[in-house]
């Protein structure tokens, strides 16, 4: 008796571990207002609503760490109004080492997908990656699949 006991008391401890395991790698993703509120919608879309007080409101997110020394920004995007993207590069201290901003975009009703190429310092860099108003202009744009690759 005492044995299955046992028995059942490590079968929880396992399954227990097991979960918390798997807990920790479930990363959430986030990404923050600039200017701006982000409100997560379904299905991994997200909404970003600028306040219109300056030039450069939108979201930024900080992938992890880059494994290669060229980049490329992919994010996908719905709205009205002039955006850009844009990729910065800092050092393990934080001082800042390059900025590479893409054209304006004029966003559409559909979704489309936009991509901006990078070649960083050093895997070691740390990025951070926007979406940004191209003018002082209060707007609403939504988003999705925004992530950072390693070419």
């Amino acid at each position: 008796m005492r044995k299955m006991q046992f028995m059942s008391v490590l079968s929880l401890i396992f399954l227990l571990i097991g979960h918390s395991v798997l807990a920790a790698e479930t990363k959430k993703v986030e990404f923050f207002g600039v200017g701006a509120t982000v409100t997560e919608l379904a299905n991994q879309e997200f909404k970003v609503e600028t306040k219109g007080e300056k030039e450069g409101e939108g979201f930024v997110h900080t992938p992890s760490a880059p494994t290669s020394t060229t980049v490329k920004y992919k994010v996908t995007l719905k709205g009205t109004g002039n955006v850009y993207l844009k990729i910065e590069e800092t050092d393990a201290r934080g001082t800042f080492l390059n900025e590479v901003k893409s054209e304006e975009i004029q966003l559409t009703d559909e979704w489309k997908e936009y991509e901006l190429d990078a070649k960083i310092a050093s895997t070691q860099s740390q990025l951070d990656v926007f979406v940004l108003t191209s003018t002082k202009q209060a707007m609403e744009f939504l988003f999705k699949n925004a992530e950072v690759l390693n070419e």
